[in-house]
Formats: C-alpha cells, sequence, structure tokens
C-alpha cells in the first residue's frame, strides 16, 4: 500500500492532499473534480451522438426533400396530361360539325400543316387515348412515391425518438402559426 501525504502552507492555512490506492476518505475538492469530469465525459458523449444522429437526420431529410420534390413532378404531369386530353377531345368535339372540304391545318413546332379533317381529328383522338392512358401509370408512380415518403419518414421518427420528434416538430409548428 502506497500513501502520499502532501502538505503544503499557503499563506499561513494548511492542505493536505491525500493519495492512495485503497478506499479513502476524498476531500470535498476531489469529490467535485471528479464530478465534474464524469459530467464532461457524459456530455461529450451525448454531443457525440446528438452529432450522429443529426447527420443522419440531414440525410434522411434530404431523402425525404428529393422524394416530395419527385412526387411533385409526377403530380404536375399528370395534371397536364388530364389537361391535354381534355383540349384534345373538346378539340376534336368542335371539329365533327364542320363539313370536309373545309381547309384545315395541324400545328407543328412553328409552322402550320395542311392535312385533311379526318386525319386530325383522328390523330387527337389518338392523343385523347395516349394521354389518358399515361395518367394511371404516373398514379402509380405517385403512390410508389407516397410509400417512399412513410417509409423515410418512418425512419426519421425511429432515428430521433418520438418524444425529440415531437418537440422538434411541434416548435416548427409553434414558430410557423408566430409567422403569420
Amino acid at each position: 500500500k502506497h500513501r502520499n501525504l502532501i502538505v503544503g502552507a499557503a499563506g499561513g492555512q494548511f492542505s493536505f492532499v491525500c493519495s492512495s490506492t485503497m478506499g479513502k476518505h476524498k476531500t470535498p475538492q476531489q469529490k467535485a473534480a471528479k464530478l465534474e469530469k464524469k459530467e464532461k465525459a457524459k456530455r461529450k458523449k451525448e454531443k457525440g451522438d446528438d452529432d450522429e444522429v443529426m447527420a443522419q437526420v440531414k440525410e434522411i431529410e434530404e431523402r425525404l426533400q428529393t422524394i416530395t420534390e419527385e412526387s411533385r413532378k409526377v403530380e404536375a404531369k399528370m395534371r397536364a396530361f388530364t389537361l391535354e386530353a381534355k383540349r384534345c377531345e373538346l378539340t376534336a368535339k368542335e371539329l365533327e360539325p364542320i363539313p370536309d372540304s373545309t381547309v384545315m391545318y395541324r400545328g407543328v413546332g412553328r409552322c402550320f400543316l395542311q392535312e385533311p379533317k379526318n386525319s386530325l381529328i383522328e390523330g387527337l383522338k389518338a392523343r385523347v387515348a395516349e394521354k389518358t392512358a399515361e395518367v394511371p401509370r404516373l398514379k402509380l408512380v405517385h403512390a410508389q412515391f407516397e410509400i417512399q415518403m412513410k417509409s423515410e419518414a418512418e425512419n426519421l421518427k425511429e432515428v430521433m425518438g418520438p418524444e425529440r420528434m415531437r418537440e422538434m416538430f411541434g416548435k416548427m409548428q409553434l414558430k410557423e402559426k408566430g409567422s403569420w
């Protein structure tokens, strides 16, 4: 057993520092230093965990943003295809009562080409069928994006934990409401 006893006098006061291998009583300064060291290690570990969690959250949020952007593009395409189909359908309906002998032109880029009425109507009907057939495929793609978004949201919830998720998004909602 080794015991070190250091005695020092500073300004007329004596201070004792005991160091031993056995469990001797510790001075309040030693207890405070040990407690501070433990707290510091705990904070460092929590900060490290927070950094890892924040990196994962950032990665998931980026994927979620990408998926959301793609989903919006698909929605826009669906609207555009639906409008195009309706436009072609209405145009074909307007051309029906016009006599076959009337000279008609089809727009191609910046120019117009003369074309028989039947050919124009058939082309419009083909475009209606094409655009109408494309919409269900886009709906399927959109549904797949929604599933991916739900999956990423679940991953985010799993990484952050439900309490932190509520805390984080609760604050965000309050900030959004306050900005009105």
